[in-house]
Parts: structure tokens; C-alpha cells; sequence
């Protein structure tokens, strides 16, 4: 209610799938980091999970996928990005057509106010061979920029416009590294790719996307703290001027962007599935530390 308040376009929402085939909203695996008790979802039925309570507020309970549906079709000019988590089973993808279908038996309407988010190819060849993901609007949630060629490649190789990849979501990092604007946007563009950037949430970070990153929406965590920056900077005698940076801000900027580049050499790295603590493979650290890295 908060973001529909604030004005936002598109509410992006992380889906999970229960032990008993339900689909629940929630950006983590398990429940500890918003809930009192520590339940790993997909091993867990919804009469579980609802007991729950939110640890800032015990009168929130956790909001299943047809409860959002159903707010969705009470707000007509909002839509949402499902941003389905690669955790889960793949039969989610199934699941959430069935459960659109429960509040509203007809896809075209949800073709309109769904776009589908997917984090690797494998999610997109699944889509296509179920027909789950036809004529939904489909983008590419991707930490690093490199990633989205296998998605484009995919996507033109299909030659179906029923399919056809519509935008890529990219870590807000990316914009910060050199010739992003200059070679990459281009080369979106030229694929007809709407870009959005996430999670876009300290005054520097939207300031350099407001003033000289030409993309098509960002993602923040906070819309009405967004909203308090942007009418701020749009009062500037000129909001479309690069926010100068001090020495502070300078080596902030400097430092993320090789750490950023480093995870990215890992999250490549033929040894990225490799288990090395725990069972943890060097991918799972690796988004670990890019959550760290977003609070820098």
C-alpha cells in the first residue's frame, strides 16, 4: 500500500513456493530475517507459514501470491514484477498461471499486469517449452551486465515474438562502471530491451541514475524515501547535471566498483558451484556479499 501511495509504476514482488505447492510472498528462502520463527518455506505447508508474525508489526501475517493477485485487481493502474527466486522448483512456474487463474480466468488480463523476472536461461527454456510464459512480458534479473547476452542470444534465436525477452533488470553497480551508457545501453537499445536497475536506495546512487543514467525504471526498497530525494534534486537549479563527487564519495565509488568487479570473476569462475563452507558454493557467497555490498 505503502509504494502504491508513493506512486510507484510496478511493485516488484519475490515469489516462493511451499512444501504443499502454495506460492508465498517472501525475498528470502526462510522466514528468521522478517518473521518470529526461522522456517525454511520450501520445506514448510501454508498453514505453517501463516501463523507467522512480522517482527516490526505482529499484525502482519505473511501475504500469499493469490492475496497479492487480489490487491492487484483492486488497484487497476499497478502492476508487479514477479521476481521468481531460482530456489525454487521450476513447477512454480505452473503454479502461478493456475493461481492467476483462481482470482481472474483470463491470461490476457494478467499478460497486461504480470511481467515475469527470471535469473537464468535454463527459467526462460522452461517458460517457453510450457507455454507458461507466453505473451508475458519476461526480463532478465542479472547481478552483472555480461550475463545478458546467453538472454538476448536465447531470445532472437526463438524468432517468436510470443516469447521474446522484453527488458533486463541489472544490479544499480553496473551503471557506476565504465562505458555502461556508451556501449551497453546502446546494445540494449538496439535489442529493443527496456532497462531497470536494482536496488537503487542511497541519495548518491539515485542522484547519478536521475541525472545521467537513461534507463527505463529503477527498483528501491524504500518508494516514499526515493520520492523525498528525487523531488529534492529535481528542485536543483539543474537536476540533470552529474552529482560531483567529494574525495569521500570518490574512493566509496572506486572501492565498490573493484569489489563489485571481483565478484563478478567469481560468480564466473568454473569453480562458482563448487561447495567450499558448509555446502556453501562460492555463487551463494558471492550474493552474500553483494547484499553487504548494496549497504556500502
Amino acid at each position: 500500500d505503502k509504494a502504491y501511495e508513493a506512486g510507484s509504476d510496478v511493485i516488484e514482488t519475490d515469489l516462493q513456493l511451499t512444501m504443499d505447492g502454495k506460492i508465498v510472498i517472501n525475498h528470502d528462502v526462510d522466514t528468521g530475517r522478517m518473521w518470529d520463527q526461522n522456517l525454511v518455506i520450501a520445506d514448510s505447508n501454508l498453514e505453517d507459514l501463516m501463523v507467522l508474525r512480522n517482527k516490526m508489526d505482529p499484525a502482519i501475517s505473511i501475504t500469499t501470491f493469490k492475496e497479492a493477485l487480489q490487491w492487484l485487481k483492486e488497484h487497476p493502474k499497478m502492476k508487479f514484477m514477479l521476481d521468481i527466486k531460482p530456489t525454487n522448483s521450476k513447477v512454480i512456474l505452473v503454479k502461478t498461471i493456475l493461481e492467476m487463474r483462481e482470482v481472474v480466468d483470463d491470461l490476457d488480463y494478467w499478460r497486461e499486469r504480470l511481467i515475469f523476472g527470471i535469473w537464468n536461461v535454463d527459467w526462460y527454456k522452461c517458460g517457453y517449452i510450457t507455454g507458461t510464459l507466453k505473451k508475458f512480458k519476461i526480463v532478465a534479473i542479472l547481478p552483472f551486465s555480461k550475463m545478458a547476452s546467453r538472454f538476448i542470444e536465447y531470445s532472437n534465436s526463438l524468432n517468436d515474438s510470443d516469447y521474446k525477452l522484453y527488458g533486463v533488470s541489472l544490479n544499480f553497480l553496473n551503471s557506476w562502471k565504465p562505458g555502461f551508457k556508451e556501449h551497453l545501453l546502446p546494445y540494449f537499445k538496439e535489442n529493443n530491451l527496456s532497462v531497470y536497475l536494482w536496488t537503487v536506495n542511497s541519495e548518491l546512487d539515485i542522484q547519478h541514475v536521475i541525472s545521467s543514467v537513461p534507463v527505463y525504471g529503477i527498483v528501491v526498497d524504500d518508494p516514499i524515501n526515493y520520492v523525498s530525494i528525487r523531488d529534492s534534486y529535481a528542485k536543483k537549479s539543474d537536476p540533470l547535471a552529474q552529482p560531483i563527487l567529494n574525495g569521500a564519495q570518490r574512493l566509496k565509488v572506486y572501492l565498490r566498483l573493484q569489489l563489485f568487479e571481483l565478484f563478478e570473476i567469481i560468480f564466473s569462475s568454473k569453480y562458482a558451484t563448487v561447495p567450499i563452507v558448509r555446502g556453501i558454493t562460492l555463487i551463494q557467497l558471492t550474493v552474500i556479499l553483494l547484499r553487504r555490498l548494496h549497504c556500502l
